[in-house]
């Protein structure tokens, strides 16, 4: 099974970048969140969801232009998430039967399933632990004018 592509700014980050092997792709950078589709119609914490992770993303170099299809895809996941765990909440993991016995309700199964789908997404975007371990940060050789002043 071949490796999953890494976008340019991830090589560049882990130091694996080689100019050689760049394909001369140039994909549009973004350098700013553009308001949502409005055809995602997300709730106010998707939207919010939305702005934050996407401007932070954009700032690290890990979203691009062609990247928004993918990220309102996860951000449309948060709100089905979101939909059923107040779902449950409201009305339990179990339901009864017409002959009386209990069974799982579906929306414990879809939120199951989008849990596990939101995890994949996190992974290519950087957004768990685990993924985002695999980018170093970058050190600043800028000084720091506040611990300048503490070490004097």
């Amino acid at each position: 099974m071949p490796n999953k592509r890494k976008p340019i700014a991830q090589k560049k980050a882990e130091g694996t970048y080689r100019k050689d092997r760049d394909k001369g792709v140039k994909i549009e950078a973004l350098d700013r969140m553009p308001a949502p589709d409005p055809k995602l119609k997300l709730s106010k914490e998707a939207t919010d969801l939305w702005y934050s992770y996407g401007n932070q993303l954009i700032l690290n170099g890990l979203l691009t232009f062609m990247d928004l299809v993918t990220f309102g895809r996860y951000c449309r996941m948060y709100d089905v998430y979101i939909e059923m765990k107040k779902d449950i909440e409201d009305n339990g993991y179990f339901q009864k039967t017409q002959s009386g016995y209990e069974q799982v309700r579906p929306c414990v199964g879809l939120l199951n399933t989008t849990e596990s789908e939101m995890l994949k997404l996190e992974d290519r975007f950087g957004l768990s632990p685990a993924s985002r371990a695999k980018i170093p940060a970058e050190k600043s050789n800028k000084e720091n004018p506040f611990e300048k002043m503490l070490n004097e």
